[in-house]
Parts: C-alpha cells; sequence; structure tokens
C-alpha cells in the first residue's frame, strides 16, 4: 500500500504520440442487393398458418393442472 503523505509520481510520458482513430470512406447510400431485382430486407407477403396450441392432432394433450413440484427436494 503506498504511503499517503508520499508524493504522487508522474505518468510516463508515451514515446510515440496518440493518433485518433482512423475511420473508412464513406460509402455508397445503400448497398447493391444480392440478387436482381430483390433486396435482402425483402420479406415475402406471405402470413404463415396459424396453429392452436391446443389442437388435439398436434401434440400430446396436456391438462390444467400441474404434474409435479416445480423443485423437487431430493
Amino acid at each position: 500500500m503506498s504511503n499517503p503523505g508520499s508524493p504522487i509520481p508522474e505518468a510516463p510520458v508515451p514515446e510515440t504520440p496518440y493518433e485518433a482513430p482512423q475511420t473508412p470512406p464513406p460509402g455508397p447510400d445503400l448497398p447493391e442487393p444480392e440478387f436482381p431485382g430483390r433486396s435482402p430486407t425483402e420479406a415475402p407477403d406471405v402470413t404463415p398458418a396459424e396453429i392452436p396450441v391446443n389442437d388435439p392432432g398436434i401434440g400430446p394433450d396436456v391438462g390444467p393442472a400441474p404434474t409435479g413440484p416445480a423443485n423437487p427436494v431430493m
């Protein structure tokens, strides 16, 4: 631990001066699309069919009652 009564030493001076980070040159406003006629940001106008959560033909029947303790003691 340092002595609170001693003077604070000077910080070392770097040998090379500070250089600001280089910024890339400005590019075009919009990048070229990956595919002609389509932009990567486009999404198809298709609405997926909704599947109800409790559809009887899709998964096992899940009742509203709990099946056991959430955190069993071992």
